[in-house]
């Protein structure tokens, strides 16, 4: 089987490439942090998926396509939508032309519970009426609209992955955990959005890119939420860093009027139909945080040095 993983030296991509290095990988970024994929001897091809030249034969006798290329920071889209219309939308849609022109065994296209939008009570299935909340969520549903209508329209072997929150190593400084940490290891304020109670699921990478190879091997259904039932509020997730870090309590609450207009209360999703493949995650945040944390504090670098 030949492999290609675009976003590959995003946060998710590059784990699961390295996951997958012992297999015929090819891999695909426009830019990121390279350092990310150390230990991972492959080609990178340097391609915009924007760009419709530069997606022209990516696709030549590769029989799975796993999709991570996306602009993804809900904060960035808030500021510069265009952006991501142009990298989520138009580069699906550019992929998934070529895909036409290409016989594939499996498309697995990267998704988010962030489409489900805001869930004030239970937990959103595969079949919940989408309602992004912000720009990036309303690219990343535009994405799974169209995914959808190239499978029913073109017979694509389409298939979704819905995920919440990823934590672990080599994670966007300017996410929420590695944030928090930088933040506490300089003794200065801890942001917060609103009053810290939004609440999250959380899994861990490792967990999420076993779940995509599950339905790589196995999955049969377009559709799969994938999550774990760990939800926690911001604050809670805080207070663990803090306490792994033996530090005080410091935090300066943002207005989400001024920070993140929009700002959804709640995501939690159902992921019964993926557990049904045999897939469980193997870690647990209560017990697997502090391993995160300590990573940080070793690789301190990550977090102040130039991307």
């Amino acid at each position: 089987m030949k492999y290609l993983i675009t976003g590959a030296c995003g946060f998710i991509g590059s784990h699961f490439a390295r996951m997958m290095s012992g297999e015929n990988i090819t891999l695909l970024d426009k830019d990121g942090y390279f350092l990310r994929l150390k230990g991972v001897e492959r080609m990178i091809l340097r391609r915009d998926i924007s760009i419709e030249k530069d997606v022209r034969g990516v696709l030549k006798g590769i029989d799975v396509l796993v999709h991570f290329a996306a602009e993804t920071f809900v904060d960035y889209s808030i500021s510069n939508p265009r952006k991501f219309l142009d990298s989520n939308i138009i580069g699906t849609f550019n992929l998934l032309e070529e895909a036409r022109k290409n016989r594939l065994n499996k498309i697995v296209i990267i998704s988010t519970d962030e489409v489900y939008g805001s869930i004030a009570e239970g937990y959103a299935k595969e079949s919940h009426i989408l309602n992004p909340g912000n720009p990036y969520s309303a690219t990343k549903a535009a994405v799974d609209m169209i995914a959808l209508s190239y499978k029913n329209t073109f017979g694509l072997p389409i298939h979704i992955l819905r995920c919440e929150n990823n934590y672990g190593t080599y994670q966007g400084k300017e996410k929420a955990i590695p944030t928090w940490i930088s933040k506490i290891l300089q003794n200065q304020p801890i942001p917060v959005y609103g009053d810290g109670k939004h609440k999250r699921m959380w899994l861990r990478v490792e967990d999420f890119c076993s779940a995509i190879h599950t339905v790589i091997e196995r999955g049969t259904e377009t559709i799969y939420n994938v999550g774990d039932a760990q939800e926690f509020e911001n604050l809670d997730i805080i207070r663990k860093i803090l306490s792994i870090l033996k530090k005080e309590e410091n935090i300066s609450f943002i207005p989400d009027a001024k920070a993140r207009p929009g700002h959804d209360r709640r995501y939690a999703v159902d992921s019964c139909k993926i557990r049904s493949l045999g897939w469980k995650p193997k870690y647990r945040l209560e017990s697997s945080l502090e391993e995160i944390v300590n990573w940080y504090v070793k690789n301190q670098w990550w977090l102040y040095g130039k991307s």
